[in-house]
């Protein structure tokens, strides 16, 4: 559960206090990975003309890092 709509319903139970689903990226200097600060740059600019998201920090980085492992066993797979 992530976002404002999950605080309505994490209020409504002390067993839900501590959960978390997913977990978010910052912007600090040891996460700085090559490639992290272009591809937020360039969401940042998709994301404002579609309304979405405009940090890129939701869902952005966890999805390209995943793209990444399945392009990396795809190739290592054609070996």
């Amino acid at each position: 559960m992530v976002g404002p709509q999950s605080t309505p319903i994490k209020a409504r139970s002390p067993l839900l206090k501590w959960f978390h689903q997913l977990r978010f990226w910052l912007s600090v200097p040891k996460v700085q990975f090559p490639g992290v600060a272009d591809l937020i740059s360039r969401y940042k600019v998709r994301a404002a003309a579609e309304g979405v998201d405009p940090l890129g920090y939701y869902k952005l980085l966890g999805g390209y890092a995943q793209l990444q492992v399945l392009q990396q066993a795809l190739e290592e797979s054609r070996r």
